[in-house]
């Protein structure tokens, strides 16, 4: 092997300008990867404050569906199931809350007597995990993200119980909200759909 001096000049500044370029080539390789790592951390930042905003929507927004839900299991229309006065009063509900899409009332068996818009006949809600979950506890219950099966919409229901002066189970009533409610609260673009 030839000694640096015994080298052409060609080879010599070419192996001069690489040697140059590692440091400033190390330089950057190091910066890029100290960038990935700030921006990782800020990354994980930032996804805890939207799940902290999520969270606190969905508080914000479950503590409201409970007290909804005992007003209208309150009302002297539901206690005596007249479905038109209560179906008007459910719409009412909606319109003035648009983070409603619907509420419906069912009874002990899951078949809706009301909503808040038409529902067909026969129309039950038994199989929901809110309504199965109501009906257990006999306490206010979360549901799940599932299309609406009055609405065709992406929806979380709640549903609080109903329950008959002796203490049993007697329907529930299923308030049903879009989650882009919480997306939007959050500052954040669109729900994923379903």
């Amino acid at each position: 092997m030839k000694k640096f001096p015994e080298l052409s000049i060609r080879t010599q500044l070419l192996f001069l300008a690489i040697l140059l370029t590692l440091p400033a080539l190390v330089i950057i390789i190091y910066s890029g990867l100290k960038e990935r790592s700030a921006d990782i951390e800020q990354a994980a930042i930032e996804s805890e404050k939207l799940a902290e905003n999520i969270a606190v929507a969905q508080e914000n927004i479950t503590k409201e569906a409970l007290q909804f839900g005992k007003l209208i299991a309150g009302l002297p229309d539901v206690k005596k199931r007249r479905p038109i006065e209560v179906q008007y009063i459910l719409s009412n509900i909606c319109k003035d809350n648009p983070q409603y899409l619907s509420i419906a009332i069912t009874d002990r068996t899951g078949k809706a007597w009301t909503a808040a818009y038409p529902i067909t006949n026969n129309l039950s809600f038994a199989d929901r995990r809110y309504f199965k979950s109501a009906q257990y506890s006999l306490r206010f219950s979360s549901g799940e993200y599932a299309l609406s099966k009055t609405t065709g919409k992406p929806t979380l229901t709640v549903g609080y119980p109903l329950i008959a002066e002796d203490g049993d189970f007697d329907g529930v009533i299923a308030l049903r909200f879009h989650p882009q409610n919480l997306w939007v609260t959050t500052g954040s673009g669109s729900f994923p759909s379903v």
